[in-house]
């Protein structure tokens, strides 16, 4: 475009101003800025989308029919006025985390968990396994490295959902009512959560 002609872009339109000189390369220079322009407005806005916080009653959240129960027991048990983010929930397999086999992991980046189904926790611990990745997705919670168990007749459990030192319950254990509503409670409230179970009391 020669120095003869001036326009002015704006996201839905360009109108040129002064003289306008029938040349395709002017156009084509003028669609490519507009095109750019577009496609990075789309890009914020989803970005900005992305970010937007939910309550739970309009949670855009989607998952397989696999994980129906932990994720009705997560919302049930979840505190009003907790904010959420989208979430797509996908089973998967061979899952890595850096090199290393895993069973599940979450990503802010695409607002997904993904579970590999063919992971031992994902058969023998699948309500620990998603409770752990909602705790680090929707939480924001990290590890616990805490090697405290909770004391029971047969054997010691781990302290929380987000236990890494010692594992996590089976889902056997937690037919056991007041142990799976210990860990429910210590998943929204780790702080707070009655810890007399572990004394015994």
């Amino acid at each position: 475009m020669n120095g003869n002609s001036a326009y002015v872009f704006s996201i839905k339109e360009v109108y040129f101003i002064n003289k306008i000189e029938k040349d395709p390369r002017t156009c084509l220079k003028c669609g490519t800025y507009l095109f750019t322009l577009n496609i990075s407005v789309l890009l914020i806005l989803s970005a900005l989308c992305s970010c937007q916080k939910y309550d739970l009653e309009h949670w855009p959240v989607t998952y397989p029919p696999e994980v129906e129960y932990q994720m009705n027991l997560f919302i049930d048990n979840a505190p009003q006025g907790l904010e959420v983010k989208p979430l797509t929930i996908k089973l998967t397999s061979n899952l890595y985390l850096q090199g290393t086999k895993v069973a599940g992991k979450s990503s802010h980046k695409d607002n997904t968990i993904y579970l590999d189904t063919t992971s031992a926790k994902w058969k023998q611990a699948r309500t620990s396994l998603v409770m752990h990745e909602l705790g680090h997705y929707v939480l924001r919670r990290q590890h616990l490295h805490d090697t405290t168990t909770i004391l029971d007749t047969w054997q010691g459990y781990p302290i929380s959902f987000m236990n890494w030192a010692t594992g996590k319950p089976s889902d056997w254990n937690l037919k056991r009512e007041d142990l799976l509503e210990f860990y429910m409670e210590e998943l929204f409230n780790p702080k707070q959560a009655d810890v007399s179970i572990t004394t015994g009391g």
